[in-house]
């Protein structure tokens, strides 16, 4: 099997992605993963790429890949998948391919997951799975509501199962349910009341990291590294919460490695 090409915004996708193929899709070997920096960037780096594999005269294997789409501000999984799309076609004129057709189809009902395949001489296949994120629905039941999805969504939906919280909450002298009420109400309504009226999963994040006390028990401060922290407890301590939360993305990676024509 040709090896995966993942394509995401930062080092938290990176390392989400490594610890789904390293846990959970061994099969699938190290992928590598290619970051953009930032929305921007994204589709010049997924063309870049992917023209330099289908840049010889006839390709010798698969090229199969998985693009991490945050949904921004302004942005519907339409316009998401249109602007993917273009690149494409823009990759496929390029290399002098027929750029026509160029479309998205759902993955198991997905609407957050969809794939375009097409096959190129002689006769091996383009294999692209766009995933968009979207809000885990752990969050809204807890009330939280972001005016983007993201990457950072899915790691605080971790971070605040019951299982992974009371990990962190010992640590800081709390209950998880006192470091949970903290990060998604009290916290979030001081800011509110002080004029900071839109948050992101982000900042919850970094709310989460101030209140467990992240900087001074694990002696670091990256959010990257916080991430890892979360995905390791919630792989140990609440598995089943893990698998629904991170469902749609091992469906992508799934999709992106399944056989020609599947």
């Amino acid at each position: 099997m040709s090896t995966l090409i993942v394509f995401g915004e930062g080092e938290t996708e990176r390392r989400l992605v490594r610890k789904l193929c390293g846990q959970l899709l061994p099969q699938l070997g190290e992928p590598d993963f290619r970051t953009s920096g930032g929305p921007d960037a994204l589709v010049d780096v997924i063309v870049d790429k992917l023209a330099a594999e289908l840049s010889e005269p006839e390709l010798v294997q698969s090229v199969r890949s998985v693009i991490l789409a945050d949904l921004d501000v302004g942005d519907t999984i339409h316009s998401v998948q249109q602007r993917m799309a273009d690149g494409l076609r823009r990759l496929l004129a390029q290399r002098r391919y027929p750029a026509d057709g160029v479309a998205f189809s759902p993955v198991a009902d997905l609407a957050n997951v969809s794939l375009f395949t097409r096959r190129l001489p002689p006769g091996h296949e383009l294999r692209v799975v766009l995933h968009i994120a979207q809000t885990p629905p752990t969050l809204p039941a807890l009330g939280l509501s972001f005016p983007n999805a993201a990457t950072d969504d899915y790691i605080l939906a971790a971070a605040l199962v019951g299982g992974v919280a009371e990990r962190f909450a010992d640590e800081a002298g709390l209950t998880g349910a006192v470091l949970n009420r903290k990060v998604t109400a009290e916290i979030p309504a001081l800011l509110r009341a002080n004029g900071i009226a839109s948050l992101e999963a982000k900042d919850l994040i970094g709310i989460y990291m101030a209140v467990a006390r992240f900087l001074k028990v694990k002696r670091t401060e990256g959010r990257e590294r916080f991430a890892d922290f979360v995905l390791d407890r919630a792989l140990k301590y609440a598995q089943p919460d893990f698998d629904s939360i991170f469902s749609s993305l091992v469906v992508a990676l799934q999709a992106a490695a399944a056989q020609e024509g599947v």
